[in-house]
């Protein structure tokens, strides 16, 4: 899904975070619903899980909520705690377009 693509997007571009998972941009190690097998820690894994259409009356939805999970592993639980806190800093209240994709807001729970 397209949620999935901007926090792709957000978390390899963000400098604090992508230091952490190997590097800027195409060498991060984010990856999309699986990570490679024998991929290097510390990594993220990126998978939506699920989709709420709103539909309106006069046709479907353009606007759907999308649930993104972000799974930070690592080595020691430390350096995954900071992949958190850092990952939350990039995503919080983000709003505007990433990888091409619109996104009215980013709420984390």
């Amino acid at each position: 899904m397209n949620g999935e693509i901007a926090v792709h997007s957000l978390l390899s571009n963000d400098s604090a975070y992508n230091r952490l998972v190997g590097g800027s941009e195409a060498l991060a190690r984010v990856y999309y619903e699986e990570a490679p097998q024998g991929a290097n820690y510390p990594m993220c894994v990126i998978s939506t899980q699920g989709v709420t259409p709103n539909h309106t009356k006069d046709g479907d939805s353009d606007f759907d909520f999308q649930y993104v999970q972000v799974l930070h592993m690592a080595d020691t639980k430390s350096l995954a705690k900071q992949m958190a806190v850092l990952g939350r800093t990039a995503l919080v209240d983000s709003s505007g377009t990433y990888a091409g994709i619109n996104i009215e807001s980013i709420i984390l729970s």
